[in-house]
């Protein structure tokens, strides 16, 4: 686990262990159909390669064994300057934005991030243009350019990055862990780096650290894609081999990076969001040459439990947190845990820190159990063996980064693998787990601080923890805690319903009060199932509804954690969610073999006498969960500015939505009697939709839905009765531009405009697929790198919502949100007026090669085909065929359709315009100078409902509330 600066690319999650399960040492190796290999170069650049004909597309990941810890002092933030540096052209490929253009041409996308000791550079892209990416993208590590030219635009988009990162907590309490560090270690600086940070910084000290530590010998390549083996080999050879290698020696760091104390010191740090954290980290050593037994996971699984018993359970029964993990590297070298703690729990905090130090003692008086190990090692021997081919830049760079760690041809072993039950490995980190060895911060609101740290401006204060850690304070609390106990749902069985491993085609069945979606899909040999079950209840979708509904979700998904928690460690996932105020979800997955059991158990346990209309909580823990929504709602106006915009853009588009300033003032009056009236009513008529893939069959979801029949015992109603109550989408009329107006505690300005271009039709589906392609890397090339308008810059299609749309959208400090508008305005029009002049069959070449690409792939994991059907099912109303639809129609589509349908949308005056803008800090009342009829409620929207072809779910993580 390392700390990431920069973009953080999407995750290739690795299983961290598993059964002794090594296959031979024959090469390549295969792992359900994936096969991997490994090689030196001449330079002695070690390289992996995986290849899969399913993968959809190809990629790359080059990790480079330098962070931020190598900064010199008087230039902190300069490896993370580097990796930006590096996009900005090279000797071959001189245009700055010529990589990334090719790349997003060709249905790809890159990103890089820097991290304490490794700088991770990443891309994918459509397979047939693979070979040019790669020549692309090697140079930058033969003959960057770190061309002057860019030296001060780079130098701000790392300001950009670091002003948009000053008021997010998570970063806060990531820079106060530096701060607190021993003066002289090199984890005491600011590792993003700013402009005055940055301000001394040549050319030459650039290419200095570049040669330095840039060299072959400190790089790990890895190549993902459907090319054979041997082709991937030959391409790493022919791209790389010219990597020069420097003179260079691995930097070593001391993981003791804060003094000790006979006593914790403890650091009060006032937060930007108005909640209440509390971190307890402790100085550990690298945890990678233990990957045999892999201790801290097992640390992890015994101190973070959530079952009864457990401190988490503890503490919650108290009324003190609400939320806690355990884990190594909360920050660097450590082993820590991180709480959400309540009002009552900040108050109560020395308490809090008592209770966390009788886990770890109750965990060294009764050691390590044999069955938490073979547990453990169960549980990721089937990880192992369902390992998807999930493939991309995700799966590249995570493997990149673990190069860096382990051999290139033990890596599989050492990264999942537990080869050893060894109480000595856990008893030696277990042994830093002691208070003159912790560090306690404790972050909310209202802290008493005297000092301020720079560049980011956190006031903090540092002191002696006082409270005692001895024996006679912790013995009374370690007696009302237990360790887990064996996990009762590690799956045994795993066949599959169809031995072929085929997908079927996609069905929907209609019965009474029901209607169930169904796709059996073993092709990938996974015996996993996903299930959702919607709920669509006769009572009426008002803001007190909608307020209960949200709350009713959470309170039950809190009556089950302590019992769901081993499923949740065993490999299943459940969740039970609000979509509106007259709909809710339970969605469940995992192994096939106990998931209808988890499903039918959540709706109605005999044993316990629970069932889905009861809400088995008491008081106090439901009066936890409204503080927790109301600092929630309250820290909605603290949200990052773009992110507040896509919040809101999410409600105002959805008639069905409601704005949490409509019901937040009702949250504290809801009682527990309020809760079980509203479950009785929501569940008393109901109309039952199941979407479910994977391994199982039509005949096994329909004896499941008369399972759930049986469990609700309810009235069903009618398919015409629910279909009645779908969603509908709002959005401004013809011609009509508006200025949704909106105010922030955040530092920055942001604007994002919504065209809405068409109505809903499959053919300006794909013309606009194929538009995003084109305008979306020039929109981020000259608004962003040239204009240098800010950091976060981006366009995006919308064709997910029953409308054919187009979203543009820019977050700044240093301009009004007025001003990003016009730009972003400017930018489109000319853009558009230009492709529709000169563009030609040929220039669409590549980017119908790469959709058609992406769009004829199936994907090779499957919780994405699952979601891909699911949208099919419920948004696109069963057009199970659309994606043949879509392809035929990019296949056919020609330079002059694409120009008609530019003019037909864009280049009209009936086109409706919405923009979204965030007032910063400082902006406040800019008022004048928005385009369009200024409007600051989505109430202002009802007159603009419009019945569109599709419907959809809404969102299901349920963005109000």
């Amino acid at each position: 686990m390392k700390t990431i600066l920069s973009l953080i690319c999407a995750a290739f999650l690795i299983a961290s262990c598993t059964k002794n399960n090594k296959s031979s040492s024959a090469d390549p190796r295969e792992i359900n159909g994936m096969k991997f290999s490994s090689m030196k170069l001449k330079n002695d650049l070690e390289v992996m390669v995986i290849s899969d004909p399913r993968f959809k597309k190809s990629a790359a990941a080059l990790a480079v064994g330098v962070g931020s810890l190598a900064d010199p002092n008087e230039a902190q933030g300069l490896a993370h300057y580097l990796e930006h540096m590096l996009f900005m052209g090279t000797k071959k490929y001189p245009a700055h934005d010529e990589y990334r253009d090719f790349i997003e041409k060709n249905g790809g996308y890159s990103n890089a991030y820097t991290a304490d000791e490794i700088t991770n550079y990443l891309f994918e892209i459509d397979t047939g243009a693979y070979k040019e990416a790669l020549d692309r993208f090697a140079q930058f590590f033969i003959s960057p350019l770190l061309d002057e030219r860019y030296l001060e635009k780079e130098k701000n988009a790392v300001n950009s990055e670091f002003d948009r990162n000053i008021e997010k907590d998570h970063w806060r309490l990531y820079r106060m862990s530096t701060v607190i560090a021993k003066k002289e270690h090199p984890y005491n600086t600011f590792n993003i780096g700013s402009n005055k940070t940055l301000k001394d910084v040549k050319r030459k000290d650039v290419l200095e650290f570049y040669k330095k530590y840039y060299s072959a010998d400190n790089m790990k390549l890895v190549l993902v894609s459907s090319k054979p083996i041997d082709e991937l080999k030959k391409l790493a050879r022919t791209n790389f081999n010219s990597v020069p290698k420097f003179k260079y020696q691995k930097n070593e760091y001391d993981f003791q990076y804060f003094n000790k104390n006979e006593q914790p010191q403890i650091t009060f740090i006032q937060s930007i969001q108005d909640r209440y954290i509390l971190q307890v980290f402790f100085n550990t050593p690298d945890y990678v040459d233990y990957w045999q037994s892999k201790p801290t996971l097992m640390l992890a699984y015994l101190l973070g439990d959530e079952s009864e018993g457990s401190l988490l359970s503890y503490l919650k029964e108290k009324g003190w947190a609400l939320k806690l993990s355990a884990s190594p590297e909360v920050h660097w070298r450590d082993f820590g845990f991180n709480l959400t703690l309540t009002k009552k729990g900040r108050e109560n905090y020395q308490q809090v820190v008592q209770a966390i130090f009788a886990a770890i003692e109750l965990v060294k008086e009764k050691g390590y159990p044999k069955y938490v190990f073979e547990d453990n090692q169960e549980i990721a021997r089937l990880e192992l063996e369902n390992l998807e081919a999930s493939g991309g830049a995700g799966m590249a760079s995570s493997f990149a980064a673990k190069i860096m760690d382990y051999p290139v041809d033990e890596v599989i072993d050492r990264s999942f693998l537990i080869e050893k039950y060894s109480k000595e490995d856990f008893e030696t980190f277990l042994s830093y787990l002691r208070k003159d060895n912790a560090h306690i911060f404790v972050a909310s609101q209202n802290e008493k601080t005297d000092q301020t740290e720079k560049p980011f401006g956190i006031k903090y204060r540092t002191t002696n923890f006082k409270a005692p850690l001895d024996d006679k304070a912790l013995a009374p609390l370690k007696k009302q805690m237990a360790l887990p106990k064996q996990n009762p749902f590690i799956a045994r069985s795993f066949d599959l319903v169809n031995s072929d491993k085929t997908q079927s085609e996609a069905q929907t069945l209609t019965e009474n009060g029901f209607k169930l979606h169904v796709q059996t899909d073993t092709e990938l040999g996974i015996p996993k199932t996903y299930l959702d079950t919607y709920f669509q209840s006769a009572i009426e979708n008002n803001p007190k509804n909608y307020l209960l509904s949200s709350l009713y979700a959470k309170c039950k998904e809190e009556e089950l954690r302590e019992w769901a928690y081993p499923a949740l460690t065993a490999g299943y996932s459940y969740s039970i969610s609000s979509v509106f105020g007259d709909k809710m979800a339970v969605s469940v997955s995992g192994f096939s073999e106990k998931i209808d059991l988890l499903l039918t158990t959540i709706l109605e346990d005999s044993e316990k006498k629970r069932e889905i209309s009861q809400c088995q909580i008491d008081e106090k823990r439901l009066d936890q969960i409204k503080d927790k929504m109301l600092l929630d709602l309250s820290n909605f106006k603290k949200m990052e500015a773009f992110r507040r915009l896509m919040l809101e853009s999410q409600i105002v588009s959805v008639d069905k939505e409601i704005h949490w300033e409509q019901y937040k003032n009702m949250v504290a009056s809801v009682s527990l009697k309020d809760l079980n009236q509203f479950g009785k009513d929501f569940f008393n008529k109901v109309f039952v939709e199941v979407v479910a893939s994977g391994n199982i069959t039509s005949k096994g979801v329909k004896a499941l839905a008369q399972n759930i029949s049986t469990s609700l015992e309810a009235e069903l109603l009618s398919l015409k009765k629910a279909e009645a109550q779908n969603r509908q989408f709002v959005l401004p009329p013809k011609s009509k531009e508006v200025a949704y107006k909106l105010s922030g505690n955040n530092n920055n300005n942001a604007m994002m405009t919504s065209y809405y271009l068409k109505d809903w039709n499959i053919n300006d589906h794909a013309h606009l697929m194929v538009l995003g392609k084109l305008i979306s890397p020039a929109y981020f090339s000259e608004l962003r790198s040239n204009q240098q308008l800010g950091y976060v810059v981006f366009s995006f299609p919308n064709l997910d919502s029953g409308y054919i749309g187009f979203n543009g959208l820019i977050q700044s400090q240093n301009h009004k949100a007025s001003y990003l508008k016009g730009q972003s305005d400017k930018f489109v029009e000319n853009f558009v007026s230009d492709l529709s002049g000169k563009l030609t069959d040929k220039d669409l070449e590549p980017v119908i090669a790469a959709l058609v690409n992406e769009l004829e792939k199936k994907a090779t994991v499957l919780a994405q085909r699952h979601s891909k059907f699911k949208k099919l099912a419920l948004q696109y109303n069963g057009h199970f065929s659309m994606e043949k639809d879509l392809i035929a129609a990019v296949k056919n589509m020609k330079a002059s359709d694409l120009k008609e349908f530019m003019k037909s949308s864009f280049m009209q005056d009936k086109v409706g315009r919405l923009t979204y803008y965030y007032l910063g800090q400082n902006s406040h009342k800019e008022n004048k100078t928005l385009d369009g009829e200024v409007i600051t409620s989505p109430n202002a929207t009802a007159d603009w409902v419009k019945k569109d072809p599709y419907k959809s779910v809404g969102n299901m993580d349920n963005p109000s509330t």
